[in-house]
Parts: C-alpha cells; structure tokens; sequence
C-alpha cells in the first residue's frame, strides 16, 4: 500500500514519530511534506541563521529545497545541498532557476539520505539544522 496524505497527518500528529521507524516510510514522509504548501513559502531567517559564519564551500545536510543556499550563494559562497526528498528538491531546482547565472551556477543539489551522504569534495562549513532529531538513527 502507497503511503499516502491520510498516513502523514496521522504521522504528523503522533507523539510516538512513526515516521522515523522505517526507513521507506520516512522518506515517503517527507515527500508527503515536500507537498504541502507551506514549503514553498521557507526563506532564509536571519534570526535563526545568524549563529553561522560560512567560510568558502558549504554543505547543508537536510537542505529542504535550498532557501539557505541561495542565500549563501548570493554571497558567493559554493554550496552543496543534501536532501532525501525529491519532491523538495524539485522545487529547489525552480527556485534557484530563478536567480541569476552565476548564484545558480554555485548551487549543487543532491537526493541522499544524509546518513547515506559520501561527500566527492571537503568543506569548510557543514550546516545540520533542525534535522538530528529528524533522522531515524542519530548513533549509528
């Protein structure tokens, strides 16, 4: 049975975060979430972000669909993103279609599990927010 919106507001509303048992179902999860149409509407907060001092290459761990990146890409800064949902990066992939050639052109999106993530290159600055207490396994 495909998992479906009736699962995820149930999912949603559940102390016991069903969700993060399985690995399948939390990808569908998120996916489910990656529709509503709050998503969309994320931007880069200053109040919440403003903690982090990026240096050259970055690399955001549960990146959404990139609204951090773009931010951190206007700046100059190159930027590698990592989410599980495709749905999510989809939409990213239209924003940042938006923006001029070269913040688009610093912006690389990849579709993995973070816990699945083998980065090709080192970074200077790794971002991880609002995401550990979303993974299935923290302690691997």
């Amino acid at each position: 049975m495909e998992y479906n919106y009736e699962q995820f507001k149930q999912d949603l509303n559940n102390p016991n975060f069903p969700h993060i048992k399985n690995k399948e179902h939390f990808k569908n999860f998120y996916e489910q979430l990656a529709n509503h149409p709050d998503q969309e509407t994320q931007i880069y907060s200053l109040n919440r972000m403003d903690f982090i001092m990026p240096r050259e290459k970055i690399v955001e761990l549960g990146c959404h669909w990139g609204f951090d990146l773009i931010h951190w890409a206007r700046q100059g800064f190159e930027c590698v993103g990592v989410d599980l949902s495709k749905n999510l990066l989809e939409i990213g992939k239209s924003k940042i279609a938006l923006e001029p050639l070269e913040v688009q052109q610093k912006i690389k999106l990849v579709n993995s599990f973070i816990e699945d993530f083998i980065p090709e290159e080192k970074y200077n600055t790794v971002v991880l927010t609002e995401v550990l207490e979303h993974v299935i396994d923290p302690l691997p």
